[in-house]
């Protein structure tokens, strides 16, 4: 049991604009559901705080995190929705100072936008020195650029139920 407390302490969970005016991005719809389904219930689980990036763009509202992942999270207290101006999920936003209220140094990254809003949020939290751990089937596009998550990720698994039993062994 000391090794599983160990792999969740400062982990923390972060998804990317899983907003219902990115629903048609989000291919294969059922899978990418499914998968963030399953890492929320881990996080629900192990009392690890979630943050849903919520993108809203300058005279267009893109909406808010799909219901289903919502009603998820509806009665978890560690849960925040926080908007963001630009791709980069840190910039201008209070995700950094949460994460640091928190004590989280590793974070679990998924969400749509995988080659932009994804990515951008990702290469900030390694500039400032978070690890990151994703799964192919926690963004869109599984098949399709994952050479960058490969290579800069701290680990990147095939699928979710992989990246749980990692943090559950």
């Amino acid at each position: 049991m000391k090794k599983l407390e160990n792999k969740l302490e400062g982990l923390g969970i972060v998804v990317v604009d899983m907003q219902e005016e990115f629903r048609k991005e989000m291919q294969p719809y059922e899978t990418l559901l499914n998968s963030h389904k399953k890492i929320i219930s881990f996080g629900i689980e192990n009392e690890i705080p979630i943050y849903f990036l919520e993108l809203k763009a300058p005279y267009r509202d893109l909406g808010e995190t799909i219901e289903e992942l919502k009603s998820a999270v509806k009665n978890y207290p560690k849960k925040q929705f926080i908007k963001k101006n630009y791709s980069n999920g840190f910039n201008e936003s209070p995700l950094e100072g949460e994460l640091i209220n928190y004590s989280i140094e590793n974070l679990i990254v998924s969400g749509v936008n995988k080659n932009d809003c994804v990515r951008a949020t990702v290469e900030s939290a390694i500039r400032k020195g978070y690890k990151i751990f994703t799964s192919k089937d926690l963004m869109n596009e599984p098949e399709f650029g994952n050479n960058f998550y490969q290579k800069k990720c701290e680990k990147y698994f095939e699928n979710s139920i992989e990246l749980i039993n990692y943090f559950s062994s």
